[in-house]
């Protein structure tokens, strides 16, 4: 199915190999310019693939994550609950992460009648 990867890659082969090639990041700073996406190539030679980074402040963050577990979709909120959380100065990180974990592990909202 179109944009469900689902286990196996887009091309059958395993996922694990498809995450090695592509990576999505969410980068939280400290302001502007944020919140924005930047797709960038990550050039190792020979092997060169696409980085998608997510930029968001903490209150950005927290709108974007609120907003889309209302439609019962929030692809940002499981890559910061499933992720590897790469640099941390200032704790932000870890918190986003714990804060994503634990709205993950409730699952979603009831649903309104």
């Amino acid at each position: 199915m179109p944009g469900n990867r689902g286990a196996r890659g887009w091309d059958g082969a395993d996922s694990c190999l498809m995450d090695a090639i592509e990576a999505a990041h969410a980068v939280v700073v400290n302001g502007a310019p944020a919140p924005y996406r930047a797709s960038l190539r990550y050039a190792e030679r020979p092997v060169e693939w696409p980085v998608d980074m997510f930029v968001h402040t903490d209150a950005t963050w927290h709108a974007y994550v609120e907003r889309e577990v209302r439609t019962l979709r929030s692809p940002l909120l499981w890559m910061c609950a499933d992720g590897l959380l790469l640099f941390d100065t200032d704790g932000l990180g870890a918190r986003i992460a714990a804060e994503a974990l634990r709205l993950t592990t409730a699952g979603p909202p009831p649903l309104s009648a």
